[in-house]
């Protein structure tokens, strides 16, 4: 029965209840937090009569490179992933939009690269598109900074450093703020705990290097060639605190928020304190792209890491 909630997920490529996706408390996985993952997202499109996923094979490219950074094999291919993204997406009624969440995680042996025990899963659930309409956000600037390349590689999408998002959005929240930017240990511009960020000055996109911290975005990659149809350049490059307050549009993007325009950080006024123009483009622009284009999503290789 087709619904617009959950009701099974994917395990190893076999599809099961819902309430199967159980784990013992004493695998790694549990105890430590041993996953890698990516966020997709699934969106129904009624020419087609069936859904789009936003460049499964640059997330998957991601993951992978995630896993051999950590020495660990990978247990899935793009066509599983494939095959299995249809098979629950079918389980779901036409016309609800998905955000899909692809893990590999270890059951033991996660301190070794001998007799590792893994496996992976796919989980969906209802996510609304913005549709290309945009919310303005506010945002500090936290206190709190993203870990260092000598820590842990910035670009493995690990689930245990993500729980090192929870006291800057807190901080945030405290604020009267929806979002919290991250600076790297140099007190330069990083990113959010969960997109990447943008400003925009003088017709051109301005985003930190992965050099200074910042995740290799699939989103922001796609956000590049849009802004390129447009005439306009993305440039990678380090970003200090001032730079963002001297912006005339800021906003952060990822596969989850899509386009969040951030109008204020630490209480100033970015720009005109409203949305910018380039910045509502770009996301319009996105959200026809996902929904109306055939074309895969333009994307630009960034060389200036």
């Amino acid at each position: 029965m087709a619904t617009d909630q959950p009701l099974h997920l994917i395990i190893n490529g076999e599809l099961v209840p819902y309430e199967n996706g159980t784990m013992h408390v004493t695998t790694d996985a549990w105890l430590r937090g041993a996953n890698l993952f990516e966020g997709l997202r699934s969106y129904w499109v009624p020419s087609i009569c069936g859904y789009r996923t936003v460049d499964l094979g640059s997330h998957i490219d991601r993951l992978h490179s995630g896993l051999k950074a950590l020495y660990l094999d990978a247990p899935i291919t793009k066509t599983e992933v494939l095959d299995s993204l249809c098979k629950l997406t079918r389980t779901f009624r036409e016309g609800v939009d998905l955000y899909v969440r692809l893990s590999v995680y270890i059951e033991s042996g996660a301190y070794s690269e001998h007799n590792v025990k893994h496996g992976w899963c796919l989980a969906a659930r209802p996510q609304s598109s913005s549709s290309g309409l945009l919310v303005p956000a506010e945002a500090i600037v936290s206190t709190w900074r993203k870990y260092s390349h000598a820590s842990f590689p910035a670009n493995v999408k690990a689930g245990a450093m993500y729980l090192l998002g929870r006291l800057p959005r807190i901080e945030a929240e405290r604020a009267s703020a929806q979002e919290a930017i991250l600076l790297n240990e140099e007190g330069n511009v990083c990113e959010t705990p969960g997109a990447n960020v943008v400003l925009i000055k003088n017709g051109t996109l301005y985003t930190p290097r992965v050099a200074d911290g910042a995740l290799n975005g699939v989103t922001l990659r796609c956000i590049a060639g849009l802004a390129r149809r447009f005439g306009h350049q993305m440039v990678c490059c380090t970003i200090s605190p001032n730079d963002l307050f001297g912006a005339e549009e800021l906003f952060t993007c990822g596969t989850m928020s899509e386009i969040v325009p951030l109008v204020r950080v630490n209480q100033r006024c970015i720009g005109s304190g409203q949305i910018g123009q380039l910045t509502a483009k770009l996301a319009i622009a996105y959200y026809k792209a996902i929904v109306y284009e055939r074309e895969p999503l333009p994307e630009v290789p960034f060389d200036e890491y």
